[in-house]
Order: C-alpha cells, then structure tokens, then sequence
C-alpha cells in the first residue's frame, strides 16, 4: 500500500490511522469553528446589528425602565442602536413598550434618554 508522502507507514496489514483518503481530503487536519457571535434587532430601525454593538433597555417586573450596560440585569429586554433616532423611532410609535411589556411612564423616559446619550456617545464594548 503507498503512503502519502509525509505520512507515517502503517503497521504491516493496517491502514493508516487516517484512513486510505485521510490526508489527500484533509480529514486528518484540525479545523477551527469561527466563533458564533449572537445578533440582536434593534427597536427603532429593525437592522439586525451583533449583541455588543447595541444598548440594552430592561423592563424590571416592578414595570420601571433601566439601561443594562452589563447585558445580564434580569426582566425583558430591547435593544437600541446607538443613534438617537433609532430611540426617537422606539419610543414614539410605542415599540418598546410592547416589547417590554410595560406602561409608557414619561419621567423614566427622560431620565432613560438622558443615559442612553452618555452610553451612546461612548465607544462600544469590545468582547
């Protein structure tokens, strides 16, 4: 039986621990997955953006609004881009309210916006 060049003879009445095709298709290489990155949508817009470049808006079960920079605060949650008229868009047609699940309180929407810019205006988490 003739080996592949580079390939390591078999024992005498065995194939090759790769198999007869192994190293002419490349199954005896290691691959690497690419890494799965999620994707979330934002509220405003729509686009389809990955997770870390989008800001996190949390419906807590007492029903208040909070702005989850970690991505793990618990309640449901809605995603922004980081654009002011993406939140515009949100908050005006009451998209982020059904999201959520919540009653439209207009002070915690001030005080919301008001943090979204801060946020907003800062580079975007890296992983």
């Amino acid at each position: 039986m003739a080996e592949a060049p580079g390939e390591a003879p078999a024992a005498e009445g065995r194939p090759s621990k790769n198999g007869p095709y192994g190293r002419i298709f490349g199954l005896g290489e290691a691959v690497a997955k690419p890494r799965h990155i999620p994707e979330r949508t934002c509220v405003g817009c729509g686009q389809k953006r990955p997770k870390r470049e989008l800001v996190r808006v949390v419906g807590t079960p007492q029903g208040s609004l909070l702005l989850d920079t970690t991505g793990k605060n618990p309640g449901r949650g809605a995603y922004f881009c980081r654009q002011s008229t993406c939140w515009k868009k949100g908050t005006e047609k009451g998209t982020l309210f059904r999201r959520l699940n919540v009653d439209a309180n207009p002070a915690d929407l001030d005080n919301l916006y008001s943090e979204f810019q801060a946020i907003a205006a800062a580079p975007s988490r890296e992983n």
